[in-house]
């Protein structure tokens, strides 16, 4: 998709001064953004369209905001958000890029590199708090995790998207204190690349969960190649941005305004939230963190349906010299917000999780093949693969290793083996395509 000329202002100052014509301020900002890029769902897939809306109100917003209430105490808006996808099928990059270009051209973010040595990085978000990740491959910052100079990088992610860095020490700048930060991330991956890389511990730990992770319907595109935006299509990139402007002009920066549910608004999360949490007893163990992040993921999205609207305003109440700023969350913005989790919770995440689920199948067929490969009778066994593997449980193992078999990838039986001065029966691995 070519989205060259899209930028009405190049000059961020220019950008910065300019004013918002109250005629191209849209009802809506997440309805009309689904709108627009879904008329474009032959390039890019519409389900990245839907969550990639929500990233660009979250990165704009920043600090802006502020949700209490809630049993896990102050929640900023910032979203991390994950695109899977086959290459050149579903296009994830094509959406990443649309949305970064219009996060740019509002002149009001701020951008950091991504590269993430963690020195580097708590000098960024030092320097820029509100600053956002945007990454085309998440695959490489996994690849990176690995090296030693940046071995906790995960729980630095998870120190990021929790807005807690606090204080670290740092080899090059001694003691580094962070304070204000919060950081929204947006990165897309091909999932079978992640079976390389990721370990069991990154499905049932604190990284993962905390990102939405879209994985669409498999189609194939019609092969549109570039798409030539109109002179419509500009008019309405141009609505976009000053419909975005407008939203952040309610909050000023360096402010923080606190969000609060209405009464209704309140009953109606709590309501969704106690149904949620009494189906956590029937998800798989291994997913259940998935699951239960969605109390929050739905705290976030309510509050940002509620900004979405551009007739909704803080509410400003001085008495006694004190002045109250607040955001009430009414019942419709998180109606709204439930529509879209369940159909996340209910669709879009199992979907995902079907595909972690296939990554770690694929994590287990490399070490099997890895060590097929490297045994003289290019066999191995059950108890090898599971000290290999040493985090899974051994009836977890068994359901991989049953998955590979049902596929013809890999064939088990059970023989005799030498073990000093007795036999004793095994578990024979052998890879299908090695005689």
């Amino acid at each position: 998709m070519s989205w060259s000329g899209t930028s009405v202002l190049v000059d961020k100052e220019e950008i910065a001064r300019s004013k918002v014509n109250p005629e191209d301020v849209l009802p809506d900002f997440l309805d009309s953004y689904n709108a627009f890029f879904q008329k474009f769902q032959e390039v890019v897939a519409v389900e990245y369209t839907d969550v990639c809306g929500i990233f660009a109100l979250s990165a704009a917003l920043g600090g802006r905001l502020v949700l209490k209430e809630l049993d896990f105490g102050w929640k900023k808006v910032n979203v991390f958000v994950l695109l899977l996808g086959d290459s050149s099928i579903s296009h994830k990059t094509t959406a990443i890029k649309a949305c970064e270009r219009l996060l740019r051209d509002t002149g009001e973010v701020e951008f950091l590199s991504g590269r993430f040595s963690i020195e580097g990085t708590l000098m960024e978000i030092r320097a820029a708090p509100w600053g956002v990740f945007i990454r085309d491959e998440f695959t490489g910052l996994m690849v990176e995790s690995q090296k030693s100079y940046i071995a906790d990088l995960k729980q630095f992610l998870c120190a990021v998207y929790d807005c807690e860095i606090g204080s670290r020490t740092t080899i090059k700048y001694g003691k580094v204190e962070i304070k204000g930060e919060c950081n929204s991330f947006l990165s897309g991956t091909v999932p079978y690349s992640l079976s390389l890389i990721l370990q069991p511990d990154d499905f049932k730990g604190g990284m993962l969960p905390r990102f939405i992770i879209m994985r669409p319907e498999l189609r194939v595109t019609s092969g549109v190649g570039v798409k030539r935006l109109t002179n419509q299509d500009l008019s309405m990139l141009v609505k976009l941005r000053a419909t975005l402007l407008f939203i952040i002009n309610k909050f000023p920066n360096g402010t923080t305004t606190e969000a609060r549910f209405d009464n209704e608004a309140y009953e109606l999360f709590n309501k969704w939230v106690t149904g949620n949490n009494d189906m956590l007893s029937k998800r798989k163990e291994e997913y259940v963190m998935f699951y239960s992040r969605l109390t929050e993921h739905l705290a976030k999205l309510s509050l940002l349906y509620q900004v979405s609207d551009t007739n909704s305003n803080p509410v400003v109440n001085a008495t006694e010299g004190k002045v109250d700023r607040y955001l009430l969350i009414t019942k419709k913005s998180v109606e709204k917000a439930i529509v879209w989790m369940d159909k996340y919770r209910d669709v879009y995440l199992p979907r995902a999780l079907s595909v972690l689920s296939n990554v770690e199948t694929e994590m287990i067929y490399n070490t099997i093949k890895e060590l097929c490969t490297k045994s003289s009778d290019k066999t191995t066994t059950y108890s090898e693969v599971l000290r290999a593997n040493y985090r899974y449980k051994t009836d977890e193992l068994r359901k991989y290793i049953n998955t590979l078999v049902d596929s013809e990838r890999i064939t088990v039986r059970k023989t005799l083996k030498d073990f000093e001065r007795s036999k004793k029966p095994v578990e024979t691995i052998r890879l299908t395509n090695i005689g």
